[in-house]
């Protein structure tokens, strides 16, 4: 998920949008870094994995 999101989906993903597009999964990413400005890295990256109580 992240490897996809750093690897070309990061250009579909917005800074701070909480994103349920995944199955089970939220992801949230607090800063995406300007190519060639910072390392190209997300930053502040949050994920939920949605599982059923118990298992």
């Amino acid at each position: 998920l992240i490897e996809a999101a750093s690897k070309g989906a990061a250009s579909a993903i917005e800074e701070k949008v909480f994103y349920d597009n995944f199955k089970d999964v939220v992801m949230y990413v607090d800063h995406i870094p300007v190519k060639g400005k910072e390392k190209d890295r997300l930053k502040g990256v949050f994920i939920y994995e949605i599982t059923d109580e118990g298992t």
